[in-house]
């Protein structure tokens, strides 16, 4: 439990390091007519030491330190998915100026998390 917090944590701390800071890759840069923000996406942000910690943070162009900001976890009960399933949420969020941060987690399992003293 506690490795998962401070992950969580670290998560907290860089989504919110990109918000402010600039980013080493190109952002893609979007604007249509049925959003009504432009947005920039920093796909495949690195905020962990395991394989699976990787992210999209997604910010509206507009934000300012006051703009909303949704980490969306997905699905799967900590054991399968991925963040490119929840990628329409977090573009629905952002050109609503709500700044996203989709991140993958590493799966439990048995040899390293808090499952290793759980029967079967």
């Amino acid at each position: 439990m506690i490795n998962y917090c401070k992950t969580l944590m670290l998560a907290l701390a860089l989504t919110g390091a990109a918000s402010c800071s600039t980013a080493t890759k190109t952002p893609e840069k979007t604007s249509s007519s049925q959003h009504r923000w432009s947005s920039e996406v920093l796909k495949d942000v690195r905020y962990g030491d395991f394989e699976r910690n990787v992210m999209d943070v997604y910010l509206p162009e507009d934000r300012s330190p006051k703009s909303a900001f949704v980490i969306n976890i997905h699905g799967g009960a900590w054991t399968q998915g991925d963040r490119k399933f929840d990628n329409q949420l977090s573009e629905y969020l952002v050109s609503h100026g709500i700044a996203v941060a989709n991140i993958n987690y590493r799966y439990a399992n048995k040899e390293d998390t808090h499952l290793s003293g759980a029967p079967g």
